[in-house]
């Protein structure tokens, strides 16, 4: 059974890059404005498809059943359709629905995929946009944005560009427009996990102990083995995810560095993972906080999906296929290796541990 959800892992994997080329009809840049257009999947080489209903015909399946305080998806459950297409790829795909879980908790690892299958876009991430936007109209905060690797080949697709397209300095250039003080490249964060896990992979292979490593960089995983397989969880490194880890220096390290009062700091992580929204929630991600005195403070405020940085910059009237600017991160924690890059690739992580080991 492990081989066949590991199985089903990996095809949600391979399935990261068509998730992030949808063409919803619901904000993908200013090309289409929003509305509840029945889906086209961009996969990537000149092919669509629209969705087919997994989970039965038109009015004969059931929701995804998700309580409201998940913090990473949300479901529309009155104005579902009842297609079933949610419930039946997590079912089918993931593996993961018709689980048992502990009492209190979702039969779900907010890896998002069911947003993907939703025929009328009533399945969604949890939205933080509107509370990025609020933070960038308040002038006594400092707001700034560390973006994953994969950002930067992802978003152009928001604004119907090629797939693949690296757009890595318009990036930058469009969120200072849109008001960010500082934005930061989550590869520095990706290279210190790399060094820690690598120390760590060593210390295990000379101790013949908790053998073999399995990395901790997706929460998604990491939910997975702790739900359904606990005997692996000694397996998992105990490193936090470079988003964390990033958001950690970004509020001692770097506000030391700038002079800024980590307090005023409202810290943005532009990734492609929904899972990263509950992560930034869970016990000891506020490590600059506690080690401040101020354990109430979160490492990372906020976490935007490819979809809502492409909300947010669309509805600004901000288009990345328009711009010409390439601006550079900003220095400090805006510089990583070739290392912390790969970690947007399948695979990258364990490429770049068994470089570094």
């Amino acid at each position: 059974m492990l081989k066949e959800s590991a199985l089903g892992l990996g095809l949600l994997a391979a399935a990261c890059p068509v998730c992030e080329a949808m063409q919803r009809g619901r904000g993908q840049g200013m090309a289409q404005g929003r509305g509840n257009q029945q889906p086209v999947y961009q996969l990537g080489h000149g092919e669509t498809r629209t969705s087919q209903g997994r989970g039965g015909r038109h009015g004969q399946g059931e929701p995804l059943r998700l309580r409201s305080t998940n913090p990473a998806v949300q479901v529309n459950v009155d104005r579902c359709k009842r297609c079933g297409d949610c419930s039946g790829f997590c079912r089918d795909v993931t593996g993961v629905s018709t689980r048992r879980v502990p009492p209190g908790e979702d039969a779900c690892i907010h890896c998002g995929q069911c947003t993907f299958v939703c025929r009328g876009d009533l399945v969604s991430e949890q939205y933080h946009y509107p509370l990025v936007d609020s933070a960038l109209k308040r002038s006594d905060r400092i707001v700034i944005a560390s973006t994953s690797p994969a950002i930067r080949v992802a978003l152009g697709e928001m604004f119907r560009m090629a797939v693949g397209t690296n757009v890595e300095g318009r990036t930058v250039t469009a969120l200072k427009r849109r008001g960010f003080d500082y934005v930061l490249d989550t590869s520095f964060g990706a290279d210190v996990t790399v060094m820690e896990e690598a120390s760590e992979l060593l210390a295990r292979i000379e101790a013949k102990e908790r053998l073999p490593l399995m990395t901790s960089c997706c929460p998604a995983w990491v939910r997975f083995a702790k739900l359904f397989y606990p005997d692996l969880v000694p397996h998992l490194s105990t490193v936090k995810s470079p988003v964390m880890i990033q958001g950690a220096m970004v509020k001692s390290y770097f506000a030391e560095k700038n002079g800024i009062d980590p307090a005023a700091i409202y810290h943005v992580a532009l990734t492609p993972c929904t899972a990263k929204k509950a992560e930034i929630l869970l016990p000891g991600m506020n490590a600059a906080g506690t080690l401040q005195g101020r354990p109430e403070q979160r490492d990372v405020d906020a976490v935007l999906t490819c979809r809502e940085t492409g909300y947010l910059l669309g509805d600004a009237g901000i288009g990345l296929a328009t711009l010409r600017e390439e601006t550079p991160y900003d220095p400090l924690l805006g510089r990583g290796s070739g290392a912390g890059m790969i970690f947007g690739n399948t695979g990258g992580v364990t490429e770049a541990a068994m470089r570094t080991a």
